[in-house]
This record gives structure tokens, C-alpha cells and sequence, in this order.
């Protein structure tokens, strides 16, 4: 089965609470193993500041386990609520 190769966005989007989320990077895991990562600092709160991450994937394998990780902190504290939205851009 041929799989093209994909590109798909990723944001994290800030909707309430009194803090919002420094994000230093973000991965995508193919099984357990980083296949792409975008290594770019954000911000997501009042102000969205480069909160979509981007990434590049040759081929999907048929049965494996896909999970986003990224190293994300508070900004001053722990109170915020968001959502993380995903698409495929081509």
C-alpha cells in the first residue's frame, strides 16, 4: 500500500485560566522512537506566540503507535486550559 509523505501542524491553543504555557519543543514518536521533532520556544496564553509546530513524515507503517511528546511549563503557574488542535497540510 503506498502512503504519501504527509506534513501535519500541530498548535496548542490557550482558552482560559490565569496562566498560560511556555513550550521549548515538541516531538513526534513512531513506536516509542522520535521521527521528527521542532525544537522552537512558545508561548500559548493571552498572547499566542509560535505555538504551531510543524512536521514531516515519510511514511505512516500500518499497525504502529503514533504520540505526540513536548516539554511544556507552566508560565508562573499552573492554572490554564487549552486544547491541542492537529492537521495534515498537504
Amino acid at each position: 500500500m503506498y502512503v504519501p509523505k504527509l506534513s501535519y501542524e500541530v498548535a496548542f491553543l490557550f482558552q482560559k485560566g490565569l496562566h498560560g504555557i511556555d513550550i521549548d519543543w515538541v516531538a513526534l514518536c513512531e513506536d516509542g522512537n522520535v521521527i521528527s521533532k521542532d525544537p522552537h520556544n512558545a508561548f500559548s496564553g493571552g498572547k499566542l506566540d509560535g505555538v504551531v509546530y510543524k512536521f514531516k513524515v515519510d511514511s505512516v507503517k500500518a499497525g504502529a503507535t503514533y504520540i505526540l511528546k513536548a516539554r511544556i511549563k507552566g508560565s508562573a503557574g499552573t492554572d490554564s486550559t487549552g486544547e491541542v488542535k492537529i492537521q495534515i497540510t498537504d
